[in-house]
């Protein structure tokens, strides 16, 4: 029997649901006018049980609406939402 070696790559995803602290801070904004940007029914959050949730598309879109309005888009780990 031969040993072969099997190269197993790990790739990072980011991901697709978000809480509101997250999204929150990938849009620079607080975490009360990101609530009240929901209750304006500019997002629809996604509700699993009583957490919310927002998916990265949603603030992805809502990232270039503040992005206009922003000086600079945050860096960090959240950099993949301002394309």
């Amino acid at each position: 029997m031969t040993s072969s070696s099997h190269a197993h790559t790990t790739v990072e995803l980011p991901p697709l649901l978000l809480t509101v602290p997250q999204a929150a801070e990938i849009l620079a904004i607080g975490r009360s006018t990101l609530y009240q940007i929901i209750w304006n029914g500019e997002l629809t959050p996604l509700r699993i049980g009583r957490s919310v949730r927002l998916t990265v598309t949603q603030s992805n879109s809502s990232s270039r609406r503040v992005q206009r309005n922003s000086p600079r888009c945050p860096s960090g780990p959240a950099e993949y939402l301002c394309s």
